[in-house]
């Protein structure tokens, strides 16, 4: 499997959970955008790199499996 072919099926897996959580509940999606918003900056960063981190470790597993 190609890097181009990963990439683009975690793009689409990506906005299609996004989208569907936003036709679902909106009202959620909201409340989560508020919640971020509101967040200190450190707090919001770690928590990036650490679902950056659990990205790549899923990225490395389909990769190898595939």
């Amino acid at each position: 499997m190609s890097w181009i072919t990963l990439a683009l099926a975690g793009f689409g897996v990506w906005l299609l959970v996004e989208g569907a959580l936003c036709a679902i509940a909106p009202d959620y999606m909201r409340r989560i955008g508020q919640l971020l918003s509101n967040l200190p900056p450190r707090d919001l960063a770690v928590g990036g790199l650490v679902v950056a981190a659990v990205g790549v470790g899923l990225l490395m597993l389909a990769v190898r499996t595939a």
